[in-house]
C-alpha cells in the first residue's frame, strides 16, 4: 500500500508538471496565431511533437501503472479470498477435533461400559459354571438316592437350583447381546474416529499446502511488485528529467517566440511610422531646404555673436574687477549668531540687531542704540548659501590673475569654524569655494589652460 501510494503521488507530481508545460504551451500557442507563421521559430514544431511524445509516454505509464494497481487490487482480494477460505477451513478443523474429541469420549465411555459388561459377563459365567457344577452334584443324588421325606426335600432343592440356573443363562444371554452391541458401537466408533483422523491429517496436509502456496505466491507477488515499483521509479525518473529537458526547452522556445513577437510588434510599429514619415517626407524635404538656408544665415549670424560675446566676456571680467577695486581691497563682512542651546537653556536674550544689511545696532549708555557700519552685515537667519553668494565672485577674481585672502576673526563661540568650514551637510566658505573654482576652470577649460598648486 505504501508503495502504491508513492506510485500515485509520483504520477500526480507528473501530471501536475506535465500540466504546467501544457498550460504554457497552450499559452505560447494563442501568442502565436496572432503571429504570421513565418515568423514562428524552427525548433517550435520539434518542441511541440516532442511534448506530444513526452504526454503519451506519461499516459502510458499511467495505464500500466493503473493496470498494475488493478492487478495488485485483484491478487490482494484473491489473497482475502484465500484467507477467509483458511480461515474456513481452521473452523472446520476446530468442529472436526471437537467432534474428534466427543468420539473419543463416547468411545472411552463404551469401552469402560465394555469392560464393565465384560466383567459381569466373566462373573456371570463363574456364577454359571457354579450352577452346573452344583446341578450335576444334585442330579447324582438324585439317581442315587430313593424315595422319602429326605428324598422329597432334596428334588425341591434341585428345583430351585434349576429355575436359578435359568434365570441367570438368561441374564447371561442379555449380557452377551449388550456386550456385542457395545463392541459393534466401540468398532463402529474406532472407525468413524479413523476417518475423522485421516480427514483431519488431510486438512492440515491442505492448509500446510494452502500455507506454502500463499507464502509462495505472496513472495513471488512481492518480488514482482518491487521489480515492477524499481523499473516504474526508473521510468518515472527518466520521464521526469525528459520532461524537465523539454520544459526548459520550451521555456527558451517561448522565451525566443516572445522576443520574436516583440520584435514583430516593434517592426510593425516602425511600419506604421515610417508609413506615416512617408506621408511627411515631401514636406520636410521641403523644410529642409528651408532649414539650410536659415541655418546658413544663423551660422553667420552665430559666429558674429560668439565674437561680441567674446568681447563682451572680457568687457565683464575688467568692469568687474573695475568695481571690486572700487569697493576696496579689504572689505570688513559681519555676521550675527543666534543663541546657542546654553544661552536658550539659561534664558538669554539677543540684544544685538540688523536694522539694515551694513548695519548693526546694540544698547549702549542711557538705553540708546549704537550702530556699527560694515560692507554687509548678515543676521542670524542667514544661510550659509547667502554667505557664500556674496564671496562667489572673489574666485572669479583669483581665477583672472588677483590676490585673494579671505580669513574669519571674533571671540572663542562667534562662529568662525562654521562660516569658514561649515559640516558634511552644511558646508561654509572653503569647500565652497573649492567647488566654485573647479567648475569655473571646467567651464573655461576648452578655452585655457589651468595648473593649481
Amino acid at each position: 500500500e505504501i508503495c502504491v501510494a508513492l506510485q500515485t503521488h509520483i504520477n500526480d507530481v507528473m501530471l501536475r508538471r506535465y500540466s504546467k508545460a501544457r498550460s504554457g504551451s497552450a499559452t505560447s500557442t494563442v501568442s502565436q496565431n496572432d503571429v504570421s507563421q513565418a515568423d514562428k521559430p524552427p525548433n517550435a514544431e520539434m518542441y511541440d511533437k516532442r511534448v506530444q511524445e513526452l504526454s503519451k509516454v506519461v499516459d502510458e505509464s499511467q495505464k500500466k501503472a493503473d493496470q498494475l494497481r488493478d492487478e495488485l487490487q485483484r491478487k490482494t482480494q484473491q489473497e482475502r479470498e484465500m484467507q477467509e477460505e483458511l480461515e474456513g477451513l481452521k473452523d472446520t478443523l476446530q468442529s472436526e477435533r471437537h467432534i474428534i474429541k466427543e468420539v473419543t469420549s463416547e468411545r472411552d465411555r463404551l469401552k469402560s461400559l465394555c469392560d464393565e459388561k465384560e466383567s459381569s459377563l466373566q462373573v456371570a459365567l463363574v456364577e454359571k459354571n457354579r450352577l452346573e457344577t452344583k446341578l450335576t452334584n444334585g442330579q447324582g443324588q438324585e439317581n442315587n438316592t430313593k424315595m422319602d421325606l429326605s428324598g422329597n426335600h432334596c428334588e425341591r432343592d434341585t428345583l430351585t437350583t434349576v429355575g436359578s440356573v435359568n434365570s441367570g443363562i438368561e441374564m447371561l444371554t442379555k449380557l452377551e447381546e449388550e456386550l456385542k452391541s457395545c463392541r459393534k458401537e466401540l468398532a463402529a466408533s474406532k472407525e468413524v474416529s479413523k476417518k475423522l483422523i485421516m480427514e483431519r491429517n488431510m486438512l492440515e496436509q491442505r492448509i500446510q499446502r494452502l500455507e506454502r502456496a500463499k507464502s509462495e505466491e505472496k513472495s513471488t507477488m512481492q518480488r514482482v511488485y518491487e521489480d515492477e515499483c524499481r523499473k516504474l521509479k526508473a521510468h518515472t525518473a527518466t520521464l521526469e528529467q525528459k520532461l524537465e529537458s523539454a520544459t526548459q526547452s520550451l521555456n527558451v522556445a517561448e522565451s525566443t517566440l516572445a522576443l520574436r513577437n516583440t520584435e514583430v510588434d516593434s517592426l510593425q510599429n516602425t511600419l506604421k511610422e515610417l508609413d506615416e514619415l512617408r506621408e511627411f517626407k515631401a514636406d520636410v524635404d521641403r523644410k529642409n531646404q528651408q532649414t539650410a538656408e536659415i541655418l546658413k544665415r544663423q551660422g553667420t549670424q552665430l559666429v558674429e555673436l560668439e565674437s561680441l560675446y567674446k568681447q563682451e566676456q572680457v568687457l565683464r571680467k575688467r568692469y568687474y574687477n573695475t568695481i571690486e577695486d572700487m569697493k576696496g581691497k579689504i572689505r570688513v563682512f559681519c555676521r550675527l549668531r543666534p543663541l546657542n542651546d546654553k544661552e536658550v537653556s539659561l534664558k538669554d536674550k539677543n540684544i544685538v540687531c540688523s536694522p539694515d544689511e551694513f548695519t548693526i545696532a546694540h544698547p549702549w549708555k542711557d538705553d540708546k542704540s549704537k550702530q556699527h557700519i560694515y560692507d554687509r552685515v548678515f543676521d542670524a537667519y542667514t544661510t550659509q548659501e547667502d554667505v557664500f553668494e556674496d564671496t562667489k565672485y572673489l574666485v572669479q577674481s583669483a581665477v583672472d590673475g588677483y590676490n585673494v585672502c579671505i580669513f574669519a576673526y571674533g571671540q572663542t563661540g562667534s562662529g568662525k569654524t562654521f562660516t569658514i568650514y561649515g559640516s558634511d551637510n552644511n558646508p561654509g566658505l572653503t569647500p565652497r569655494a573649492t567647488s566654485e573654482l573647479f567648475r569655473v576652470i571646467k567651464r573655461d577649460g576648452n578655452k585655457y589652460s589651468f595648473s593649481l598648486k
